[in-house]
Formats: C-alpha cells, structure tokens, sequence
C-alpha cells in the first residue's frame, strides 16, 4: 500500500469514527464503531478486522493531537474492564 493510499484510509477511518460517535448517544466499543461505519458505507473493510485498523486510527490520531499539543479527538471511557470512545468535538 503506497503512502498515499495509507493516508487516504486513515483520513476516512478517522472520518468515520466521528461521525460515528457524534451520531452516538452514549460512548461505542471500536468493534461496534468499525461495524457500523462498514454498514453505513463510511468505510470499506481493511482486511479481516477493520476494527484492529479503526483502535489503530483512533490511538494515533490522539497521540498526534497530544504531540501537537492539541486535546484528544477521541476520549476513552472504561466500564466494567471493557473500553468504549466517545468524540470530544
């Protein structure tokens, strides 16, 4: 996969994720994020887990955001030693 393909994918998960989560009214596990974006069209599966490749998006774009000195995007919420996100926009 070129660079540019791997942005582009990154780009549209990120995309999806928020769009997602603002559309939510409560936080989602990534698994649940990943399958309603696939179900919606937001995003096409990346191989045989897009929600691997959606937690990957989701922790780097934080840790961009944290080295630009920016607040998260996504915040992380954990319930009964499961993690779920919610969008901080």
């Amino acid at each position: 996969m070129s660079q540019a393909t791997w942005d582009r994918r990154t780009k549209d998960f990120e995309e999806a994720a928020g769009q997602i989560l603002r559309d939510s009214n409560e936080p989602l596990k990534v698994q649940n994020i990943a399958r309603k974006a696939v179900e919606r069209g937001l995003i096409s599966p990346v191989g045989k887990t897009p929600d691997r490749f959606m937690y990957l998006v989701i922790r780097r774009a934080n840790a961009r955001r944290a080295q630009e000195g920016s607040p998260h995007r996504f915040l992380r919420h954990e319930r009964d030693g499961r993690v779920y996100y919610s969008v901080a926009e």
